[in-house]
């Protein structure tokens, strides 16, 4: 009997041979002379013919047109989503977050410079009245010769450029008025 449990495990690699050598050896010796496995193993072997698939083209209509409607909802979600990637990028860009100050509410903010016709900057800075102070994070930055702000910025009149640690300058608002007396100015509405 200890044997037979032992076959029976062996019987499904047999039946699909699977089994190395030395199993299907003992399997098939066993089976010569134990009538109980040879029926296990002639069940297994019946229970095995595939069933016959039922194709129903009604069916088969309707998952393809499911998937079509799943594909559909899919594009029209990447490309709202890519939609909505590219509008925060632009209101990343133009952003505006309030610092308060002893003066009221300083903007923190984002503009546009030209510096040559094939070439522009953005700068991040703060805006008081119709001044724009702005650090750039370039190693070395020098003032262009040419400057123009775009029509967006139109309430800008001069830009500064403020020399040191723009982060904590705008944290700070004692450190921020002494550093716009040394601010340099760059740029000036004619």
């Amino acid at each position: 009997m200890e044997r037979c449990d032992i076959v029976q495990d062996l019987l499904p690699l047999y039946k699909d041979r699977v089994a190395s050598d030395g199993s299907q050896a003992l399997v098939e010796a066993h089976i010569e002379d134990c009538p109980v496995c040879y029926e296990i193993l002639e069940q297994m072997k019946a229970d095995i013919e595939p069933a016959q698939l039922h194709t129903d083209s009604a069916e088969i209509d309707a998952l393809k047109q499911m998937k079509r409607k799943i594909r559909r909802k899919n594009f029209i979600v990447a490309g709202v989503s890519a939609l909505c990637v590219v509008v925060l990028f632009y209101l990343g860009l133009n952003s505006q977050m309030h610092i308060p100050t002893d003066a009221g509410s300083t903007t923190f903010t984002f503009i546009t410079v030209t510096e040559r016709a094939d070439q522009y900057d953005t700068f991040r800075g703060i805006q008081i009245g119709d001044a724009f102070y702005f650090h750039s994070y370039r190693y070395e930055w020098t003032v262009p010769q040419t400057i123009g702000v775009s029509a967006a910025h139109s309430g800008i009149n001069r830009i500064y450029f403020v020399p040191g640690d723009f982060d904590t300058l705008a944290s700070d608002d004692l450190a921020f008025e002494n550093a716009r007396e040394n601010a340099i100015l760059v740029w000036e509405r004619r």
